[in-house]
């Protein structure tokens, strides 16, 4: 696979300032700082996982999976750029956890030490009422990650409630 190229002044300044105002909860000054990255390089990868985060900060679905299948497809070898797709693929037109499942279970294969990947597979299997399947992805995102993290994390997510009335009935 090709290199990418690397973004450079003043281009990086820009996308520093983005990521400074998506820290700050101001997503709007975020995107007007992405406007300022010269157009040959605002479909780069840095780039678009940027807008992405804008995107999904503004639930507008259907753009964050356009966006996060450009950043599969120009470099499959970013694992939140799967995840994003995922994510992206669960709430857009026509997607739903079926098939954010699906992608995930690929990534999976090119990705296997990743937890983030099982963590999200544990949360679409708990949706999906699959609920052995979400506690063998969660306990493997805990084996790969921090699993300190990742319970706190867990206990919070409304994704995996399934999982926690499921054991606590059982």
């Amino acid at each position: 696979m090709a290199k990418l190229a690397q973004l450079k002044h003043p281009d990086t300044m820009h996308l520093k300032a983005a990521v400074g105002w998506i820290q700050l909860g101001d997503y709007d000054s975020a995107n007007d700082e992405l406007e300022k990255i010269r157009a040959e390089w605002r479909a780069h990868p840095d780039v678009l996982e940027l807008r992405w985060l804008i995107y999904s900060h503004h639930e507008q679905w259907d753009a964050c999976l356009d966006i996060a299948s450009a950043i599969v497809k120009m470099a499959p070898d970013r694992v939140w750029g799967w995840i994003h797709k995922a994510i992206s693929l669960r709430r857009a037109t026509g997607g739903g956890f079926e098939n954010a499942k699906a992608l995930l279970l690929e990534a999976a294969k090119l990705f296997p030490d990743d937890d983030m990947i099982q963590y999200n597979l544990a949360c679409y299997c708990a949706q999906l009422g699959q609920l052995d399947a979400a506690q063998e992805h969660l306990d493997k995102s805990y084996e790969l990650g921090d699993a300190k993290q990742i319970k706190l994390m867990a206990l919070d997510d409304e994704d995996l409630k399934p999982l926690w009335e499921g054991e606590a009935a059982g």
